[in-house]
């Protein structure tokens, strides 16, 4: 959970990643509960992967497209459970021997 910062912009469904990190016994809970429920059913909820896509002025007092980057705000329980995921694969293959060396 320290992989989540601090005073970010919340995605769409508007939970703070302060609310993830520092919830307590029953938010770590719901995240047991999720995270078992993703790997027994090899499914995502739909309503975790929507996101944003906001412009940046990249400069003060940019108006043009080309003067803009693109962010994407990312619910802040799925970014955690991406990251988990990605974990247990990436020790999964390190395990097995999946893949090789270059």
């Amino acid at each position: 959970m320290n992989g989540l910062g601090n005073k970010k912009a919340t995605g769409p469904d508007g939970i703070p990643s302060e609310l993830v990190k520092y919830g307590g016994k029953p938010m770590m809970s719901l995240m047991m509960h999720l995270m078992e429920n993703i790997l027994n059913t090899g499914r995502v909820p739909i309503e975790m992967k929507r996101e944003y896509v906001v412009l940046i002025p990249k400069k003060k007092d940019s108006k043009q497209p080309q003067d803009m980057r693109p962010i994407t705000l990312i619910n802040s329980i799925y970014k955690l459970i991406d990251k988990l995921i990605t974990e247990i694969l990436k020790n999964d293959i390190e395990t097995k021997k999946l893949m090789h060396e270059a």
